[in-house]
């Protein structure tokens, strides 16, 4: 990636995150329902709710809301959940490790899975099983991963009760977790029971994310050899037994260069 495409994409950053929020700001307030009436017991007075309104500035335009919004989210104070009666940004915080391992392992996954299918397509490039892997990359493309984990947690959680189908750990483990970061700490300390029981929670959603990103490298490795094979068609012909493993090498490389010289020195000397 060029440098300038680096600075495009990050000055596309700060109005692409503002157009998000504008358009997640601007859904939660026609959605049906009043986030004060879910706040308040169903027994709550008119009055009650209209001072929790002015506390929240839910009273306020929702320009100025939306003002008000943008300032606080850039100062850091992402308000309070309803339900956990938590600050926002440390929820999220306690929150990112598991999200960061399952991204981790759902990049392996999906890396390891795209190398494997892009080679078999390269090495079967023209024959029958060309054809299947180009089938599975367009279903793995046009299925979402959501739409992966549904069917990966019926399958193997519902219908084969081979994995686990929620939590992150298993409630029997008596292990006590220095950090949030529960399989790389398992893996460091060498708790390989741990991880391993980490894994099986953690593989039904890692394969959901990775399955998709798994056929993105494939079509590009395609492209490669097809683009391989169009060169190795321009190679030159040679009349010469002893000198065809020169003359072998690619017209691009050979023609008006100092190889060619020596190779056309060397079968004037040969006649």
């Amino acid at each position: 990636m060029k440098s300038d495409e680096i600075i495009q994409r990050l000055v596309l950053i700060p109005p692409t995150l503002l157009g998000v929020g504008v358009i997640v700001f601007l859904l939660l307030r026609v959605v049906p329902g009043d986030p004060i009436a879910m706040m308040l017991p169903p027994g709550a007075s008119a009055v009650d709710i209209e001072r929790l309104r002015a506390l929240y500035g839910l009273d306020q335009p929702i320009l100025h809301q939306f003002i008000s919004w943008v300032g606080q989210v850039c100062s850091g104070h992402f308000g309070r959940s309803i339900s956990l009666h938590q600050r926002v940004f440390e929820l999220i915080l306690m929150r990112l490790p598991a999200t960061l391992e399952l991204a981790l392992v759902a990049t392996l996954i999906a890396a390891a899975l795209g190398m494997l299918a892009a080679l078999i397509g390269v090495y079967y490039r023209g024959r029958r099983p060309e054809g299947v892997i180009d089938g599975g990359v367009g279903v793995l493309l046009a299925i979402p991963d959501f739409l992966w984990g549904l069917v990966l947690l019926l399958l193997f959680g519902v219908l084969l009760p081979l994995l686990p189908i929620s939590g992150r750990v298993d409630p029997q483990l008596d292990v006590a977790f220095r950090t949030n970061f529960y399989l790389i700490e398992s893996l460091l300390t060498g708790q390989l029971d741990v991880a391993k029981a980490l894994l099986q929670h953690m593989i039904l959603p890692a394969l959901a994310l990775a399955l998709p990103g798994a056929a993105a490298p494939a079509p590009r490795w395609g492209a490669l050899s097809g683009r391989g094979r169009a060169y190795r068609g321009q190679r030159r012909p040679c009349r010469s037994g002893l000198l065809r493993a020169k003359c072998d090498l690619p017209s691009p490389v050979l023609h008006g260069g100092p190889l060619q010289r020596r190779v056309q020195r060397a079968y004037r000397q040969s006649q």
